[in-house]
């Protein structure tokens, strides 16, 4: 399964030929096919499950991540399969789905370590997921995700598990605001705009409630106005989204498009008004993490095979990837004892550079001694090469400025100032 061939181009032939020549172990493309049964798989699955149990680098106690237990932030990725899976992997609807497969993955920020690598249908949605997932999230834990995995049972079900969610709230969700008296009404948010025009205010907070479930649940509502351009370009997309369905971008959508909004149940005095985005924004590594799953390990490229075979390739490539994660997380973190500037290793170069690497790295693995002290000084010394630096860009967050606050080597402000520079 260590093999540099990409899923849509490796046959059994060529594994055939591989054990042959590299091992001696003459076996036919038969025999192989043979076994890539469910014992294949639940093996592979044993041997994730092993790796995501194991944790790299605790930062427990470190930076204002000190709060939480736990900084959980999730995602999901999705890929087309050959129609011959469409019976196990079935897609989101609409005769174009066909097959669909979708990857669940969650990494704890705070330490680092990759939590939940979960192969399901792409017609099981996030939002059930997220829902059915909810036991799984402990007390004290910080809960990031997309407003693909939010709905009221969700965020009822963080406050039962007392935990805390940090979210975007969505553009037609109504909220409610407490009266004098102690009726509820609608939040106004074109009054709030008008509000925060007047007083030239960049962003606002309020206590609001959302009805989850039957419930009101209290929480903050965070709000940050954007810049005209940013407000433009938003109306534009929105325009012409709505011109394709024959319908007309409505007064509370053009009233919304003004600001970003967030809730969250973590009190002030841990997270302020100001800092709420770029938490938030942290949540965009996943996408980089994503596109090197794709760019770099090819896993969307499958081409017709039995379901066994599919699913051992697949998870084959998934604990091929927590290797590197942590591989990465661990170099990083060794180069910078008694250093005063922090590696700036691009985790999609680092991923690249061992990928070009992965037939040493499986003989390394093997045979071990020499083979393996070899293989990671090598690789130790072309990593910390200028090639394979990150190229800062203004106003992102790389991997390793989240390095640096969950290292406690800057603070969350200076963070958010070295992004704007």
């Amino acid at each position: 399964m260590f093999s540099r061939l990409e899923g849509d181009k490796l046959s059994l032939a060529d594994l055939s030929n591989d054990l042959s020549d590299k091992f001696g172990c003459s076996i036919t493309k038969q025999a192989i096919d043979g076994r890539f049964s469910r014992h294949a798989v639940n093996l592979l699955k044993l041997a994730i499950a092993k790796s995501l149990g194991s944790k790299v680098g605790s930062k427990a106690e470190r930076g204002f991540l000190k709060h939480f237990k736990a900084v959980r932030i999730q995602d999901s990725t999705s890929f087309q399969l050959p129609k011959s899976l469409a019976g196990y992997y079935g897609g989101c609807g609409g005769a174009a789905s066909g097959s669909l497969a979708r990857i669940q993955f969650e990494y704890d920020l705070k330490n680092m370590a990759v939590t939940t690598l979960e192969l399901t249908s792409g017609s099981y949605q996030d939002v059930s997921f997220s829902q059915d997932s909810i036991g799984s999230i402990g007390e004290n834990e910080l809960v990031i995700r997309d407003l693909g995995y939010v709905s009221g049972k969700f965020l009822q079900g963080v406050v039962k598990q007392k935990a805390f969610f940090l979210n975007r709230l969505r553009c037609k969700q109504v909220v409610y605001v407490r009266n004098a008296d102690g009726t509820y009404s609608a939040l106004d948010f074109a009054a709030l705009l008008s509000r925060m025009n007047r007083d030239k205010l960049p962003t606002a907070e309020l206590n609001v409630f959302l009805n989850a479930e039957g419930e009101l649940l209290e929480m903050r509502l965070i709000v940050e106005k954007l810049p005209d351009d940013v407000y433009a370009q938003r109306i534009r997309k929105a325009e012409r989204e709505a011109k394709k369905k024959g319908r007309k971008v409505s007064k509370e959508y053009k009233v919304r498009a003004w600001l970003n909004m967030y809730i969250t149940n973590v009190g002030k005095e841990v997270l302020k008004t100001e800092d709420a985005r770029f938490v938030y924004s942290l949540r965009w590594q996943v996408e980089l993490i994503f596109k090197s799953w794709k760019s770099t390990f090819s896993i969307a490229k499958v081409k017709p095979m039995k379901k066994e075979r599919f699913e051992s390739q697949l998870y084959a490539r998934l604990l091929l990837i927590i290797i590197c994660w942590d591989m990465y997380r661990a170099m990083n973190a060794a180069a910078s004892v008694g250093a005063k500037v922090h590696l700036s290793v691009s985790y999609c170069k680092f991923n690249k550079l061992l990928y070009a690497r992965l037939e040493s790295f499986l003989l390394a693995i093997i045979h071990r001694g020499m083979w393996h002290h070899r293989f990671l000084a090598n690789l130790i010394r072309d990593a910390l090469g200028k090639k394979q630096c990150i190229e800062p860009k203004k106003g992102s967050v790389s991997t390793m400025l989240v390095f640096k606050l969950i290292d406690n080597i800057i603070d969350i402000d200076a963070v958010r100032k070295e992004i704007m520079a």
